[in-house]
C-alpha cells in the first residue's frame, strides 16, 4: 500500500518552467493525468561553412583542399543542444555569395551559425558583409582558440560567426552559443553544474586571454577528480578534442598553477 500524498503532497511544486522533459519528468506529469503541457519551440538554425579550400567528405580532395568537418560537428552540436538544424550550406569565398546567405539563412531560421571567414584575412568577409546586411554586437574576443568569434543579427536572426579552425570553432561554441540556448530554453545558463578537478601536472600561462585546453578527466580511487591537459593544444588539431572528455578553463590573467591545483573544467559530450 501507498499513502496519499507521499509522492507529491496537494500543492507541491512538480516543475519548473525551463526544465528538460526528461523521462522521469514525463513519466511524473503522465502520473498527475496531464495530457498536455506547454513548452517551448526549439530554435531553427541554419548552418553555414565557408572557404574555396573546403569540400565535403565524399568529393575528390585536391591539391591544397581539406574536407568540411566543421559540417559535422557543428550540426552535431546544434542538435546536441536541442535545436532544429534547417539545412547547411557551404559558400565560397565570396562576399555577394555571402551576403545573399545570410539573407536566405535569416528567413528561414532562428540562429544563423557559420563557420570561417570572420578573422582578418583577405578572403574573410564576413564581418563587413554582416555590417551591410545586419548589425554587428561584437567581434573578436580575448579567447584562446576563438579570437575571431563575430556575434550580430540578420534581421530577427541571431548570428555567431565561429572561427574555422576546428578546434575554435568547438570551443567558441561550448563558451558562447550553449549558454545562449540555455537562455533560449528558459533555463539560467549559470545554473548548470560547476565542474572542477585538480590538475595532473604543472600549467603556466603568459598571455592575457582566457584558455580553454583540451584535457581528459579521471575519477581516482579516493573520489577526487584530476584533469590532465593534453601535449598538443593547436586549433587545427582535431586528434586532441575527439579524445577530449572536457576543456580545463583558465581565466585571462598569466598563472602559473603546481599540480594538485583546483580549475574549473567544462564537459565535454
Amino acid at each position: 500500500t501507498r499513502a496519499a500524498g507521499e509522492d507529491y503532497a496537494c500543492g507541491e511544486l512538480a516543475l519548473r518552467a525551463g526544465q528538460r522533459l526528461t523521462p522521469a519528468r514525463l513519466g511524473s506529469l503522465a502520473s498527475f493525468g496531464w495530457t498536455e503541457v506547454d513548452v517551448r519551440r526549439a530554435p531553427r538554425a541554419v548552418l553555414l561553412t565557408t572557404g574555396d579550400e573546403v569540400v565535403l567528405p565524399g568529393e575528390p580532395l585536391g591539391y591544397g583542399q581539406i574536407y568540411n568537418s566543421n559540417r559535422d560537428s557543428l550540426s552535431a552540436m546544434l542538435r546536441s543542444a536541442g535545436v532544429t538544424v534547417v539545412r547547411h550550406e557551404h559558400l565560397r569565398d565570396d562576399p555577394g555569395a555571402l551576403r545573399a546567405a545570410l539573407r536566405r539563412a535569416a528567413a528561414e531560421a532562428d540562429l544563423i551559425v557559420s563557420s570561417g571567414g570572420v578573422s582578418a584575412g583577405e578572403a574573410d568577409f564576413m564581418p563587413r558583409v554582416l555590417a551591410e546586411v545586419g548589425t554587428v554586437d561584437f567581434w573578436k574576443v580575448r579567447m584562446k582558440p576563438g579570437m575571431p568569434l563575430l556575434f550580430g543579427a540578420v534581421g530577427d536572426a541571431l548570428l555567431f560567426a565561429l572561427p574555422g579552425n576546428p578546434v575554435s570553432g568547438i570551443a567558441t561554441f561550448e563558451v558562447f552559443v550553449r549558454p545562449l540556448l540555455e537562455v533560449w530554453a528558459g533555463r539560467d545558463p549559470d545554473a548548470r553544474p560547476r565542474w572542477r578537478a585538480r590538475l595532473s601536472e604543472a600549467l603556466r600561462k603568459s598571455h592575457r586571454r582566457s584558455e580553454f585546453l583540451r584535457a581528459s578527466r579521471e575519477c581516482r580511487d579516493d573520489g577526487t577528480l584530476w584533469v590532465k591537459p593534453f601535449a598538443r593544444q593547436g586549433s587545427g588539431l582535431l586528434h586532441g578534442v575527439a579524445e577530449a572528455d572536457c576543456l580545463i578553463a583558465i581565466g585571462e590573467e598569466p598563472v602559473s598553477l603546481d599540480a594538485g591545483a583546483v580549475v574549473d573544467i567544462l564537459p565535454l559530450g
